[in-house]
């Protein structure tokens, strides 16, 4: 998943008053995980953690995070994987 606006996202938890370990400790993910979100550093993690934040901002799922999407004419999403038959999709 993909942080939608970082900005946004770190705004929304200083509104909320939150402290950043706080809000790790509530959604169950490492305070450098939340720390990396919340700074830009990083811009996607699993759709768990997404999830998993969301829900400790008591936000509907969706709202700060979404799907990471690769178009095949995007050299940066690699080579396609193989599928068990040997061919890609």
């Amino acid at each position: 998943m993909r942080v939608r606006d970082t900005a946004a996202l770190r705004a929304y938890v200083r509104l909320l008053g939150q402290s950043e370990r706080s809000l790790a400790a509530r959604a169950g993910v490492g305070h450098a995980t939340l720390n990396h979100l919340l700074s830009g550093r990083r811009t996607t993690c699993s759709a768990g953690t997404a999830a998993a934040i969301e829900a400790a901002l008591g936000c509907p799922p969706g709202l700060f995070f979404e799907p990471v999407r690769f178009s095949s004419s995007d050299p940066a999403a690699g080579p396609a994987s193989a599928g068990p038959d040997g061919r890609t999709a």
